[in-house]
């Protein structure tokens, strides 16, 4: 079972209220396999939460006029939440798209057995 309390919590809204959910088996894997906890990093974070979100949710391109992203983080005692602007989602998501090329093009430079 994944646990559900992360050093960073990022809060996800897609358009409406539906909710971010775990229930997709990629998602769960690629949390499994990349959160590291006490290791990953904010930045690390939010990346894995925009390569999860692309996994999870039914649209075909991720736009910051329909993911929303927020940080929860614990400071003196205090949580303190702050909400990304779109410009920062957006290079989220153009960070994640070029990795995404760039693993599929490695992937077809590989000999075929």
């Amino acid at each position: 079972m994944l646990r559900s309390s992360f050093n960073h919590i990022i809060v996800y809204k897609y358009q409406e209220v539906s909710l971010f959910s775990l229930t997709k088996w990629a998602a769960v894997s690629s949390l499994k396999q990349e959160y590291k906890e006490n290791e990953t990093t904010l930045d690390e974070a939010q990346a894995l939460a925009i390569k999860v979100l692309s996994k999870t949710l039914d649209m075909t391109k991720l736009t910051p006029e329909k993911v929303e992203m927020a940080t929860l983080t614990r400071k003196d005692n205090k949580t303190i939440i702050r909400v990304l602007t779109s410009a920062e989602v957006e290079k989220l998501i153009t960070n994640f798209e070029k990795s995404e090329a760039e693993a599929e093009a490695a992937k077809k430079l590989l000999p075929k057995s």
